[in-house]
C-alpha cells in the first residue's frame, strides 16, 4: 500500500483545465506575485496579508508541480470569479500558524483543501502533491520526485481530516545564526515541520511557510561572564559575586563561577537577566515564539549551595522557580508580544528528574518543558527496560509527564548530536519505534539536534521518518521506508538497502563511544599522550578493552561494506546512458549547477560515498587510537600500529567535509575529516610523547 495516499481517492484522467481557487479578489491576475511579497507583511500584526501570501504561495506551489507532472493547462481563479474546469479551492479558517490541521474533500467539481490556518492550508497542498507521487526526501532538487507526463491524477472521494500527533511542533534544533537556508526550510514545509530558529536573513520565507520560531538556550554564559564590564566599568565578578552560585565547599571563585548554576534566589540578577531578554524581545527577538531558558551547560556543577535556593527545591524545582520570576517580569511589561518560555528537562543543567515542588501556577498559561536525553543509547529503544541508560532516562522522564497538573512537554532527540560531527548515522529502527512510543508517554511537540544543512546521505531516511511519524505517530514507517529505496534508487533499491543496513548497523554504538562528558572519546581528549592514569570510560555496554575493540572492529568492518556496495553500484550507473546534453554554449556556475541536477542519481550516490569515506576513515582511526591507548597502558610499543594511524591521520587531515557551525555566534568552520573527528589533537599529543621518550 502506498503511504502517501493517506485520504480515500481514485484516479481521474488529468482534467484539460484545472483553476486553482483563492478566497482574494484578482487572484487570477496577482497570485503569483502575491506569493512573494512575504518581505514587506509584518506577519505577527497584518493577518490579512499574511493569509494573503501563504495562501497564494500554496496555489503557485500546487499549480508548478501540477505543471510539472502534464498538466494541459492551470490557471487562478478569485473570489469574484466564475471557475471553469476542474476546481481545486485553497481556503483557510483563520490566519494563525499554530493550528495546523486541515481537511481535504471531494466538490461535484474538484476538490477542497481547506486549512483551520493558513499553514494547514499549505499543508493540505503538500499532501494532495503527495498523493500524485511528488516527494521531497531532501533540500534541493536532487531530493525532489517529480513524476512526469502523468496521464491520472489522485483525487478525493470523500472527506479526510489531518490532524498532527505532535500538535504543538515538530521541527529540528537549527540554533547557529549561520545555520541557515531557504531550500532546508522549504524541505521542513513541504514534510510538514514548522519549528525552526530566529535566522534574519530567512525569517520572511519562514514566516510565509507558517514557522514556529525559538530562541535562546544556553545563553546565559555570556550574559554572566565574570569579565564583562557594567555600567560604571567594573565587571560584574567585581560588583556581584554573590549572583554566582556558591559551590560545595562554600568558596566562590571567579575561575570557577561558571560551573555552578548562578544563584537564581538573588533578586537583583533576576532583574538584570530578564531586562536583557526583555530588551531583546522588545527588539532582534519580536517575533521570536518560544524562549528556551536553560542553564549554564556545564554537565558537573551543581546547584547554588546558598540557604535560600536549597529551600526552592531540587535542581528542577530551582530551574521552574527561575522562569517563573523571568515570566512574572516579562508578562508585567504590556506591550512585549506573546511568548513561550521553555524549560529544559537535561542532565548538562542537573534537571533531568522531574520536580518535588508543585509547578508555579503563572507557568501553566504558556510554557512547557523540554526533556534531553542526551546520553541516550541507540543499541536499545528508549523503553527497553533492560537497558542501564535508557531506564534511567524512562524513570526521569516519565515522573515528569505524570504530574498533574503538569506543562505541555517536548521531547527533545539526539539523532544527530554534535559530538557525531557529521558522522553517516542512521536510526530507522529507533524512529520507526519510538516517535509512537513518545506519542503514547504524552509529548505533544518533538525536536531533535542537530540537523545537517546538506550532505544528508543516509541521514535523509532519519528526517523523512522523522517528520512522518511526528505528524502521525500511527503512520507505517516501513512502508514510507520501502517507497524511499524505490524513489530515490530505483532498480538499485535492494543494493542500497543493504548499504543502509550495513551503516545502521554500525551506528548502534556511536552514543557508548562518542558523547559528551561520560564516553571513550571524552577520556581520550584528556590523555596527555603518555602512560593513560585512567580507566577508558567504557559505560555499561562494554564489558571491557577487548569487547570495545572487537565492537569497533566489527562496526569498522560493517562501514567498509557499505563503502564497497556503494562504489560497485557508482560503476554500473557510469555505463548507463548520460541524462544530460554537451551544451551549446558556455555556461554560468549556476548554469552548470541545473545542469547536474539532471542527474541526480550519481549525485546521490555520490553523495553517500562521501559521507561513508569519511565515515569508515572516522571509526577505523578511533579503533586504532583506543589500541594505542590500551597498548600505552600496558607499556607495549607497536610501531606497526602507529604507522597506520599515521596513515589515516594524513588522509583524514587532506579532505573537507561539512561546515561546522557555532552556536550563539556568526561564524562557521570548513575543517577537514581529522579535526572533524576530534582525534587530531589526542594523536599530536601521543606523538609528541613518543618522539620525547625515543619510541620515534
Amino acid at each position: 500500500m502506498n503511504p502517501y495516499l493517506r485520504f480515500p481517492g481514485e484516479q481521474i484522467p488529468f482534467p484539460n483545465l484545472i483553476t486553482i481557487m483563492l478566497p482574494f479578489a484578482d487572484a487570477a491576475t496577482e497570485t503569483e506575485r502575491r506569493a512573494t511579497i512575504e518581505e514587506t507583511i509584518d506577519f505577527g500584526h497584518d493577518s490579512a496579508s499574511a493569509a494573503l501570501c501563504t495562501l497564494s504561495f500554496a496555489a503557485t506551489e500546487l499549480c508548478s508541480y501540477l505543471r510539472s507532472l502534464g498538466a494541459k493547462s492551470v490557471c487562478y481563479a478569485g473570489a469574484e470569479d466564475n471557475p471553469k474546469g476542474f476546481v481545486i479551492s485553497i481556503s483557510c479558517a483563520n490566519a494563525s500558524k499554530f493550528d495546523c490541521s486541515y481537511t481535504i474533500s471531494p466538490t461535484t467539481n474538484g476538490l477542497n483543501l481547506h486549512g483551520n490556518s493558513r499553514v494547514g492550508a499549505l499543508y493540505a497542498v503538500y499532501t494532495f502533491l503527495n498523493a500524485q507521487g511528488i516527494r521531497w526526501y531532501y533540500p534541493g532538487t536532487e531530493g525532489e520526485i517529480v513524476p512526469k507526463n502523468q496521464y491520472s491524477i489522485y483525487v478525493p472521494t470523500a472527506e479526510k481530516q489531518f490532524i498532527p500527533t505532535m500538535k504543538d511542533g515538530r521541527g529540528l534544533d537549527v540554533f547557529a545564526p549561520l545555520k541557515d537556508s531557504s531550500q532546508f526550510l522549504l524541505w521542513m514545509a513541504r514534510n510538514r515541520m514548522n519549528i525552526t530558529a530566529d535566522h534574519p536573513y530567512s525569517n520572511a520565507l519562514a514566516d510565509k511557510l507558517g514557522m514556529t520560531f525559538r530562541v535562546g538556550g544556553h545563553m546565559f554564559e555570556p550574559f554572566l561572564d565574570p569579565e564583562l564590564p557594567l555600567k560604571d566599568g567594573k565587571t560584574i565578578w567585581e560588583l556581584h559575586p554573590e549572583w554566582y552560585g556558591l559551590p560545595l565547599d562554600g568558596v566562590r571563585k571567579k575561575e570557577d563561577c561558571l560551573k555552578n548554576q548562578f544563584c537564581v534566589s538573588r533578586a537583583d540578577l533576576l532583574d538584570y537577566l530578564a531586562n536583557i531578554l526583555i530588551d531583546r524581545l522588545r527588539h532582534q527577538w519580536s517575533h521570536v515564539d518560544r524562549l528556551d531558558i536553560w542553564g549554564f551547560d556545564n554537565g558537573f556543577g551543581s546547584p547554588c549551595q546558598c540557604e535560600n535556593c536549597k529551600k526552592i527545591g531540587n535542581d528542577s524545582d530551582i530551574a521552574l522557580h527561575f522562569i517563573s520570576e523571568l515570566r512574572r517580569r516579562i508578562d508585567a511589561e504590556k506591550d512585549l508580544h506573546p511568548v513561550t518560555l521553555v524549560a529544559c528537562a537535561y542532565e548538562g543543567t542537573k534537571t533531568m528528574e522531574a520536580p518535588t515542588k508543585p509547578i508555579p501556577q503563572n507557568l501553566f498559561a504558556h510554557d512547557c518543558v523540554v526533556c534531553y536525553p542526551i546520553h541516550r543509547c541507540y543499541c536499545h529503544d528508549i523503553d527497553d527496560p533492560s537497558c542501564p541508560t535508557n531506564s534511567y532516562y524512562q524513570e526521569s522522564i516519565l515522573p515528569w509527564l505524570a504530574q498533574k497538573p503538569r506543562l505541555p512537554m517536548v521531547m527533545g532527540e539526539y539523532y544527530n548530536v554534535s559530538k557525531y560531527e557529521d558522522l553517516p548515522l542512521l536510526f530507522s529502527k529507533r524512529i520507526r519505534h519510538e516517535l509512537p512510543i513518545y506519542a503514547k508517554w504524552g509529548f505533544t511537540s518533538i525536536t531533535y539536534m542537530h540537523p545537517p544543512l546538506y550532505n544528508w546521505g543516509v541521514r535523509a531516511l532519519n528526517h523523512l521518518l522523522f517528520a512522518e511519524l511526528s505528524w502521525d505517530a500511527d503512520a507505517d514507517g516501513e512502508a514510507f521506508t520501502e517507497v524511499y529505496f524505490q524513489d530515490l534508487y530505483a532498480s538499485y533499491a535492494d543494493e542500497l538497502r543493504q548499504v543502509y543496513n550495513l551503516v545502521e548497523q554500525a551506528s548502534v554504538h556511536v552514543g557508548n563511544y562518542r558523547n559528551w562528558w561520560y564516553s571513550v572519546l571524552e577520556t581520550l581528549l584528556m590523555w596527555d599522550g603518555g602512560k593513560p592514569t585512567k580507566m577508558l570510560d567504557l559505560t555499561e555496554h562494554f564489558s571491557g578493552y577487548e569487547d570495545l575493540l572487537k565492537t569497533l572492529n566489527r562496526e569498522s568492518d560493517m562501514k567498509k561494506q557499505a563503502l564497497v556496495l556503494i562504489e560497485n553500484v557508482i560503476l554500473k550507473v557510469k555505463r548507463e546512458p548520460l541524462p544530460y546534453t554537451t551544451p551549446a554554449t558556455s555556461a554560468t556556475p549556476d548554469q552548470l549547477a541545473k545542469q547536474m541536477a539532471g542527474a541526480p542519481l550519481p549525485n546521490r550516490l555520490q553523495e553517500l560515498r562521501r559521507s561513508l569515506i569519511y565515515g569508515s576513515d572516522e571509526i577505523h582511526l578511533f579503533m586504532l587510537v583506543v589500541q594505542e591507548y590500551v597498548d600505552a597502558s600496558r607499556d607495549i610499543c607497536n610501531s606497526s600500529l602507529w604507522d597506520k594511524i599515521e596513515q589515516l591521520y594524513d588522509k583524514m587531515a587532506g579532505y573537507f567535509y561539512p561546515h561546522r557551525y557555532v552556536s550563539h555566534k556568526i561564524e562557521a568552520f570548513c575543517e577537514d575529516g581529522l579535526t572533524r573527528s576530534q582525534l587530531r589533537m589526542v594523536i599530536d599529543r601521543r606523538r609528541d610523547w613518543k618522539i620525547k621518550n625515543n619510541q620515534l
